[in-house]
């Protein structure tokens, strides 16, 4: 069968048209409001958000310009509804300031090519831009977020949060809106992080409006009707803009002057009454252009002339601004552009077109199409002259690049469901992005209509690849029966599966792997954890390399037929030839790493792996399926095994905490319980440690698989042995040994047979403990997974004493014996990222600093006085850069110093 690799989406050369990057340069029609200027520069220094929220025509845009005028570190984003997506919206914010930021940025960029819940994550993007920001000197970075209001995707307001919240103090962003946007407002401005600009701030004095109308548009008006304007606008500058392009057609002064004793008072609700006396006293040749060009985004030469169909475009474009017909320059190239009409008169003019002219205006958007910057822009021209088959060509297009890198941007999504119902039954692969982009939301119930649309649609065309792309979109997300997705993928695989990529040959390799793994039949299991390791190293692609990740990252995958030297060659090539931000692969990859390196016994190489893997899941939410369960559940034996029980506990409060924000199976959840009452047990904490099982026994009864039942007799057998009920531990331990030989490994449990040999200890029963103990060591040797028995904790250091003194296994044996039982005796200690060590003694004392101790307690344990007891601390504190001995103790813990 031929296999055809999967090939990357390319980064676009550019993301976004430059024109968005610009502000609106300033001109001849622009009052030097040097007053509201000095008000608000001061603002800049002093808050991290400058909110200028006011109606449309207020002039926000402008002061928000001003401002940013004089700033070396300025950037400037001019927002429009196609930017309310995480994904477009970051990478237009990392465009904005690509100068400002580490590698121009494109480290996120790629990151946001790869990561799979773009939503999910927008803390983790928002840090990946604080660190990327590059120090500036004494200057303030400053970025605009020009006509904030179009976003409405609470993701995005929450990305905005975060960077307000732990941006860099000399950064800044100053946000214009027409409407106060969902943001913590009230927090900012209780900490004084917050300056606000309102109406009231921008209406124009009586002196600004008298240079406005007199000095800058030359209507020679007094200063009683300067006065009698600037009252009856109330300083709005769009009204008195469009009251100067009125006055300006009269040539006498009389007619002004009874023109302005008649005005009443103007407020936004006339405004297309005064914008249509405006458009009226226009030549038909500027009439027309001013409806044709209204529909662009931005006005160049070029799109000009693509929508007017005419080659005068230039003088046209120079008479319009000219003319001061509310047309904005984004350059200071007054004569070829780029431009862009102020909002409130582009909506004029289009709402003006759309329906004196219907036809006319469907032909300006097709050929508007033509010329987009952007495919989102393509997308809302088509939409809007009804080009429905050209529209589903391009959402098809870019849907289909989406669905390969499984996350379909909203725009994308929303799109699609516009298009008329009798083109989506004829096109399944619209209706299947659509399925995918409420799927990976979890919103499962409104994604399966789509789902079935496109399977009918698919089947109607006898495409079977289709119907394929359905199961792997299903198995991917959807929590269906895993008996009947593997008969559906069978039947694909007789037929087409020479036609098949990789990815889709691993996910099929996936569905079969865990079908096989819910029954416990471990050849199956073997067979196919090898065919997608196999398919996924061969393809050398990263992004079949990572669905295989995240299929495989799993500790009992270890327990394999087959050993361990397939996952160690993935977890090699996954980590030494991905790039830093395929964070995906990388945490699979140093997980399973990790895992490895544990069932080995290395423990301190099993935690460095385990710490890159976190550190790679924490850049994308802590949130990978269920990867994430995995990694945190072997990061966890650690602490145990070492009986560092306080970082045991604060690590656990850690996964109770995220459990609380993630989706967690029940299985998981029991596993992490066993964990914790075993700890509880081993600290001889016996009433938390029945607690704990309790809790096993209600999650259990609602499950009952051999993995729950096992991990339930386990805990209740160690109880039992607590409380000398010795018939009752063992024959729970025999149950749980038995379910054990169907379960065949020791993924969020122990070996029951070693929990066995440790009961017939207790019992001085030394024959039968080293019996047991000798069979279940010589499976463990023989699987090359020393690790197992590390499990057991301390509990088990009688029985490897014994073990050695009978010459048992005395090799595997040792290493473990000086993990689970090191040198009591302090020894000196090393700290990360530091030159420094403690001292044995610095040692002693950190460790009774954890307990709470006092000075004077601590000098009668040790011996010692108090004032060498305070020396001590004070260099502890030092060491670990800490000013209090709470702060020692919690970056100890951080640091596995304890």
């Amino acid at each position: 069968m031929t296999e055809e690799s999967v090939a990357p989406i390319a980064l676009p050369a550019h993301w976004f048209p430059y024109t968005k990057l610009l502000p609106p340069q300033g001109g001849k029609q622009f009052v030097q409001r040097t007053g509201l200027y000095n008000q608000f520069s001061q603002t800049i220094v002093q808050h991290k958000l400058i909110l200028i929220s006011a109606p449309a025509g207020s002039g926000k845009t402008v002061l928000a310009a001003t401002l940013l005028d004089d700033q070396p570190n300025g950037a400037w984003i001019a927002l429009d509804p196609t930017d309310d997506d995480v994904p477009v919206f970051v990478a237009l914010f990392v465009t904005a300031l690509e100068k400002q930021l580490l590698d121009n940025g494109q480290a996120i960029l790629r990151f946001l090519q790869t990561v799979p819940y773009a939503d999910e994550v927008v803390a983790q993007l928002a840090s990946m831009v604080i660190n990327q920001l590059q120090p500036v000197d004494d200057q303030p970075l400053i970025l605009v977020l020009d006509d904030y209001h179009t976003i409405q995707n609470s993701a995005v307001h929450e990305f905005v949060t975060y960077l307000l919240d732990y941006a860099p103090p000399a950064s800044r962003i100053i946000i214009t809106t027409r409407h106060d946007p969902p943001l913590p407002l009230a927090r900012w401005r209780m900490r004084g992080q917050l300056a606000e600009v309102r109406l009231d701030d921008l209406r124009f004095d009586v002196e600004e409006t008298a240079v406005f109308l007199n000095q800058l548009r030359a209507l020679q008006l007094s200063d009683a009707e300067v006065a009698h304007l600037a009252q009856h606008t109330e300083g709005w500058i769009a009204g008195l803009q469009l009251l100067a392009s009125v006055l300006g057609t009269m040539t006498q002064q009389e007619a002004r002057s009874s023109y302005i004793d008649q005005l009443g008072p103007v407020s936004r609700s006339i405004f297309d009454l005064l914008a249509a006396e405006v458009f009226a006293l226009q030549p038909v040749e500027i009439q027309q252009f001013l409806l044709q060009t209204a529909v662009l985004p931005e006005l160049t030469p070029e799109a000009c002339t693509a929508v007017t169909q005419s080659e005068a475009v230039v003088p046209l474009l120079a008479a319009v601004y000219q003319r001061n017909l509310f047309l904005r320059a984004l350059s200071n190239d007054s004569r070829l552009g780029p431009f862009r009409y102020h909002d409130l008169f582009a909506d004029f003019l289009q709402q003006r077109l759309r329906e004196e002219n219907p036809q006319q205006w469907r032909e300006t958007h097709q050929r508007a199409a033509t010329v987009a910057k952007t495919a989102e822009q393509k997308l809302y021209h088509l939409q809007q002259a009804h080009c429905w088959d050209e529209a589903a060509d391009l959402l098809e297009e870019i849907g289909q690049k989406d669905v390969a890198q499984r996350f379909v941007r909203t725009v994308v999504a929303k799109g699609i469901e516009q298009l008329p119902q009798a083109i989506l039954e004829k096109r399944p692969w619209l209706s299947l992005i659509v399925a995918q982009y409420y799927s990976a939301r979890g919103q499962l119930e409104t994604a399966v209509p789509w789902w079935e649309q496109a399977d009918r649609g698919f089947a109607e065309q006898e495409n079977e690849l289709g119907q394929f792309e359905v199961l792997v979109a299903r198995a991917m997300t959807d929590p269906v029966e895993t008996d009947a997705l593997v008969i559906n993928f069978r039947d694909k695989i007789e037929r087409i599966g020479d036609q098949l990529r990789p990815d889709q040959w691993i996910v099929y390799h996936g569905i079969e792997l865990w079908e096989a793994g819910e029954k416990y039949d471990w050849p199956q299991m073997t067979v196919h954890l090898n065919a997608v390791l196999r398919k996924a190293l061969h393809s050398e692609d990263s992004g079949a390399m990572s669905i295989a990740g995240m299929i495989v990252t799993a500790p009992h995958m270890v327990f394999n037929l087959d050993g361990l030297s397939l996952l160690e060659r993935f977890a090699r090539q996954g980590s030494q030839q991905s790039r830093d931000e395929d964070h995906v692969l990388r945490t699979c990859a140093y997980g399973i790493a990790g895992f490895i390196h544990f069932y080995r016994g290395e423990i301190n190489l099993a935690a460095e792996s385990l710490e890159k893997s976190l550190k790679h899941l924490d850049q994308m939410g802590g949130r990978l399926a269920f990867v994430d369960d995995h990694i945190q559940w072997v990061a966890l034996n650690i602490p145990l095994v070492k009986r560092a029980y306080p970082t045991f506990e604060a690590k656990f409060a850690e996964q109770l905490a995220r459990s609380e924000t993630h989706t967690i199976s029940e299985a998981y959840k029991h596993g992490f319980l066993y964990l914790q009452g075993r700890t509880f047990w081993l600290q001889n904490r016996i009433d938390e440690a029945a607690e704990v099982f309790r809790q096993m026994e209600a999650r259990a009864m609602q499950m009952r698989v051999p993995g729950e039942r096992m991990r339930n007799l386990l805990l209740s057998s160690l109880l039992a042995m607590s409380a000398e009920a010795w018939r009752k531990a063992e024959e729970q331990l025999r149950e749980a040994d038995a379910l054990y030989k169907q379960v065949r490994h020791t993924a969020f449990s122990t070996h029951p047979q070693l929990s066995l040999a440790t009961l017939y200890g207790r019992q001085q029963r030394w024959d039968e403990a080293l019996h047991t103990f000798r069979i279940a060591a010589a499976e463990i040797r023989s699987k090359g997974l020393p690790g197992i028995i590390l499990q057991e904790g301390e509990s088990i250091v009688p029985i490897l004493e014994r073990a050695v003194a009978a010459d048992i296994e005395v090799e595997m044996i040792r290493p473990l014996l000086a993990i689970l039982k090191p040198d009591d005796k302090p020894q000196p200690i090393a700290i990360p990222n530091s030159q420094a060590y403690l001292t044995p003694r610095e040692a002693e004392v950190l460790q009774l600093l954890t307990t709470g101790a006092t000075n004077p307690e601590i000098a009668a344990q040790l011996v010692i006085t108090e004032r060498t007891v305070k020396a001590h601390v004070t260099r502890i504190l030092a060491k670990l850069s800490a000013t209090t001995r709470t702060e020692a103790v919690a970056k100890a813990t951080q640091l596995n110093l304890l």
